[in-house]
């Protein structure tokens, strides 16, 4: 069984993905350990998961580049007409392919939806009814001739 040194190892898997890579094609490598071999590093490693989500948030940026490069690509000029659409077609799925997998590793950035984030209220009945009674027993003593189904309410 190959050993590898553990701090230079990450430090090249962890470069790798925040240039774009995913793991799984950094593990097909040659001279770079197995999945299993991540997968049990990672869960081991409360600081190094840490460092790998900031690399797979590094990464969501660099597909995100991607994204717009593809976009931005020109049409080849030697295409027929049905080629053409065959190569729209594939840069549309090159496209919505990086776009999915952005999302997930950053939804914050590259997410479809807004995460709006209201800080949580906590409502004590007992006290606002509490609150509500004495404020119609001060309105009773203010005006005696409120009528008695207004005190109920």
């Amino acid at each position: 069984m190959v050993q590898f040194p553990f701090e230079e190892t990450w430090d090249q898997i962890l470069e790798l993905i925040s240039n774009g890579e995913s793991l799984s094609a950094v593990t097909r490598m040659p001279s770079m350990p197995s999945m299993t071999w991540c997968r049990k590093a990672l869960a081991a490693d409360a600081d190094l998961r840490h460092a790998y989500h900031l690399a797979c948030e590094a990464r969501a940026d660099v597909l995100g580049d991607a994204i717009v490069e593809l976009a931005d690509q020109p049409f080849p000029d030697d295409l027929d007409p049905a080629a053409r659409s065959a190569w729209v077609n594939r840069q549309r799925l090159r496209i919505d392919a990086r776009k999915w997998v952005s999302s997930k590793l950053k939804p914050r950035s590259w997410g479809d939806r807004l995460a709006i984030d209201a800080p949580a209220v906590t409502v004590d009945i007992r006290l606002l009814l509490a609150q509500r009674e004495e404020q119609m027993q001060r309105y009773l003593l203010v005006d005696d001739t409120a009528p008695l189904a207004l005190a109920r309410t």
